[in-house]
């Protein structure tokens, strides 16, 4: 059981550092379980350059459009509406790629994990101050 505990702490001290894991001195105890993070994490952020990519490639070629075919020199009523409506979807669509980039690169740990890293620090704290209190029985003891 300690075992266990001990191995799942180590897990868990992993997600708190929150920093690249050295691929070239891998954890026996959790390798599989270090690779799985990271093959996910490439995914993560294969997928948004990806997602950056195609939002730059389809914004470029819709604003040429409107540039090159839509607008007119006098801007007609028509040509406005569209020029909106290209605003609107291009800043929607800015906003929505900020929140994935946030999501792969910022805000990377799941909630779950950030209140079992919390509740395992205060068992730790809580473990800590038993040993001290414990420490000070036997001391108070051995004096007496």
């Amino acid at each position: 059981m300690d075992e266990k505990m001990t191995n799942f702490q180590n897990v868990t001290s992993d997600l708190d550092n929150n920093s690249q894991v050295d691929s070239t001195s891998p954890n026996p105890d959790n390798s599989e379980m270090v690779d799985k993070k990271l093959y996910k994490k490439a995914t993560r952020r294969a997928a948004f350059k990806i997602h950056l990519a195609i939002y730059v490639i389809v914004n470029l070629i819709f604003w040429l459009i409107w540039f090159f075919i839509i607008k007119s020199e006098p801007l007609d009523p028509t040509s406005i509406k569209i020029l909106k409506t290209l605003i609107f979807f291009t800043i929607v669509w800015l906003l929505l790629l900020v929140g994935h980039y946030l999501a792969v690169y910022r805000w990377n740990k799941t909630l779950v994990e950030k209140e079992l890293n919390k509740l395992l620090k205060e068992n730790k704290a809580n473990e800590e101050k038993l040993r001290i209190e414990r420490q000070k029985k036997i001391n108070s003891q051995q004096s007496n």
